[in-house]
Parts: structure tokens; sequence; C-alpha cells
């Protein structure tokens, strides 16, 4: 466990927290509680109890269950950036999340001899992009909020980047692919909210999220294609998982993917834990979204099971994968200056 000041999350205390989230501790209801889409933008004091979908086959990571010991923080009050968190704890569980990765030397489709590995090698790779395009957005981030030992102040640090990320084009290209897969999965989203005509509760902050968050969505529909005249997606999920043997990957992926959201729990850092779990699940709720489709209904099967912790973390890890692909333009514009 980590006991660096920097590392720990600052939390909000009763009357930091706004009055519409406090409700008499007897109105709220414990254990699982199953969302659906007319429950999205409800009554903010759910925001943070379990919305644990148990058992579901959709799932890709595992959701915190509710719990009288949880506390309120203010996201914007606990930046990710460099706690100092690091050596042989933080590579072991970096490590460990790469090992997850069953599927570049091992086939797990079974012994089909006559298949093609053209066949399963974009979906062999999705889990190592992903995973990948994480640990260079968390690496960006803390390369551009760097504690300067000698003035402790926080800027970007140019040397870190490089060492970390600029120079592995290959980390930089998952980066990317993790920016095309979180923008592909909100603009599916915002398909589903308009599609299935959501009731909202009546309570202001409910419609203010609601037109926020599809304010957001619009924004980036255009910016989803390649070329906005052959609207090419940058991220085209109905170019994989599409044959038998590949569906099975998918399911190899799923369980995979649950258990990085397991491991998560052992960061012994609580700032970079917290991060960690928002931007895994948020991930998890992108794979959700673009790949649990009725091929014959071609509805998103995830739609009515999504929770709102999964919509928040999916919107947290757009911004935080945003960012790094801001800070990334950030540092190429040093080299060349």
């Amino acid at each position: 466990m980590c006991c660096n000041r920097a590392c720990s999350v600052d939390i909000l205390d009763d009357d930091e927290i706004p009055a519409i989230w406090r409700q008499p501790e007897e109105a709220v209801t414990k254990g699982d509680y199953e969302l659906g889409y007319s429950d999205f933008f409800g009554p903010p004091s759910s925001l943070g109890y379990s919305t644990s979908v148990s058992g579901s086959d959709a799932d890709y990571c595992e959701l915190d269950k509710y719990s009288d010991q949880g506390v309120y923080v203010s996201l914007a009050a606990n930046p990710e950036r460099f706690t100092g968190y690091a050596g042989p704890n933080a590579n072991i569980l970096w490590s460990s999340f790469y090992d997850e990765d069953c599927f570049s030397n091992a086939n797990v489709v079974g012994d089909n001899d006559d298949m093609e590995d053209s066949v399963t090698t974009s979906e062999q790779r999705l889990f190592r992009n992903i995973i990948s395009g994480f640990h260079a957005s968390v690496s960006t981030h803390l390369c551009y909020s760097y504690l300067n030992q000698t003035t402790q102040e926080w800027g970007p640090n140019q040397k870190c980047f490089e060492f970390r990320v600029g120079n592995f084009p290959d980390r930089l290209n998952s980066l990317y692919f993790n920016y095309a897969l979180v923008t592909r999965a909100l603009v599916k989203l915002g398909e589903q909210i308009k599609l299935n005509e959501i009731e909202l509760f009546d309570q202001p902050a409910a419609t203010t999220s609601r037109a926020k968050l599809l304010e957001l969505i619009e924004a980036l529909e255009e910016k989803q294609y390649d070329s906005a005249s052959a609207k090419s997606y940058l991220f085209d999920e109905k170019r994989m998982f599409q044959t038998s043997e590949s569906r099975l990957l998918k399911q190899e992926l799923r369980k995979r993917f649950y258990k990085i959201s397991q491991l998560v729990d052992c960061v012994g850092c609580d700032r970079c834990r917290l991060w960690a779990k928002i931007q895994i699940t948020g991930y998890a709720t992108a794979l959700k979204l673009v790949f649990e489709e009725d091929p014959i209904e071609s509805t998103t099967i995830a739609g009515t099971r999504l929770s709102k912790s999964e919509v928040a973390a999916l919107v947290n890890t757009f911004n935080k994968i945003s960012h790094s692909v801001q800070a990334v333009d950030y540092f190429w514009s040093l080299r060349t200056a």
C-alpha cells in the first residue's frame, strides 16, 4: 500500500455533497439495482450505488456493489497525475494485465488447421490494443501532469513522455485505437438513447444530464469517420467477430477483460486505483456497446442493461483518452519547435 500523500483520494464532506444527492439513510435501497434506459438519468442519489447486472453474459467488467461504507469524491479534485506510485508493484500489475492476453500466442478457438490466420488476426489484437492504449493514455497523463521535484510545480515533462510513449509508435497507435473505440461506443449509445425514446424522471438535473450527453455525442458523430465523404468508420465493429470461430474469441475476450477489472483492486495507490477502475469500466462499457449486438434484430443487447456507473465511466474515459490525444499533440509540437 502506498503511503505517499499524493496517492490519497480527497473525499467530500457531507456539507459539500449537492443537496439533491443527499437522502436519509433509510431512503436508500440497498442491494443489486438493475437499470434500464428509462432509469439512465434518474435520481442523482442513485449514482454510485450498486448497478451491477448480476450474471449478465454481456458484461466485460465487475461492477462494485453497494456498500454503506461508500463515500462521495470529486473527480475534478482528484486529477489523474504522477503520484510517485511506481516500482516493482506497479510493474507487476501492468504485467498481470498484459498476461491476460492469451490471444496472440495461443489458438483459443480449437485445432482447426484449415482456418486462415487472417480470420482472427484483428480479433486477437483487440485485447492487447486496448490494454496498451490504456497504458499509453495513463502514461501520457502522468507525463503531462508531472511534479517537478525542484520547483514543486506540476507541468509537462517531455523526457518522461518520450521515454514512456513518444518513442514507441505501437503505443501511440494503440492510444488512437482506444480513442476510436470509445468514440464509436458513445455514438452507439446516442443511437440507443434516441431509439428507445427514454422517459426521464421529472427532475431538472436528469434533463440537463441527458441534454449534455446528447450534445457531446452529436459533436462526435461526424468525427467517427476517417473521411466525411467516404463515411468509413475509424472503428468498424462489423469487421470483427463475424465467424463462429471468432465469436468464441469474443467470449474469451469478455472473460479476460472481466479478470482485468478484478486485478485493478490490487493497485496500491488509492488515486491510481480510482482512475484505473473508472477507465477499465469505461473500456468495458465501450466493448459492451459496440460488440453486444443481436445479429438478427440489429439492436444493442446491452442497451437495456447499462447502469449509471457504466455510462459515467464511459464519459470519463472519453475525457481521459481525448485529453491524452491533446497531450500527444502538445508533446509533438515541442519536437518541431
